[in-house]
């Protein structure tokens, strides 16, 4: 029962791929969020596509935090919510159309709602911790002394 809905996953998400193309052509049909969108349906639906990103190694340093452990470094938040929301701006501004206005007000939203509850934020070494106090570590115990082990 699950390849078929695997299947079908492919086969719209293609789709919505291709229509995503078109839009990027065409100046009323957005293009942008269609293309995320697909790649959205591709991540959950195929997982050669997933390996895909798992095997180049530039990529893989933004997704396999994100995939394996659903979490990011805060560099790589940032990094990530600034490109894709000065692309949104860009996008916004450009277009003309209300529909294709609202859907990337939409998405913008959507897209800060989603890294907020989501994706948990890595600490980094050196980062997030004042000097003084002591930051818990990966099983939420205080920090400092290994008392529970």
């Amino acid at each position: 029962m699950k390849k078929p809905l695997a299947t079908l996953g492919v086969v719209i998400s293609s789709i919505v791929a291709i229509v995503g193309i078109a839009g990027l052509f065409t100046p009323k049909l957005p293009g942008l969020p269609l293309i995320l969108f697909a790649a959205i349906g591709l991540m959950h639906t195929s997982p050669d596509f997933v390996s895909r990103f798992n095997r180049t190694p530039r990529e893989s340093s933004y997704i396999d935090d994100l995939l394996r452990e659903r979490s990011m470094t805060r560099r790589n938040k940032i990094r990530t919510l600034s490109v894709t929301s000065l692309l949104l701006i860009v996008l916004f501004v450009i277009t003309d159309s209300v529909v294709a206005r609202i859907l990337y007000a939409v998405f913008a939203v959507g897209k800060y709602w989603f890294f907020y509850f989501y994706i948990w934020t890595k600490v980094e070494d050196g980062h997030g911790c004042p000097d003084g106090v002591d930051c818990p570590d990966d099983k939420g115990n205080a920090g400092g002394d290994d008392e529970g082990e």
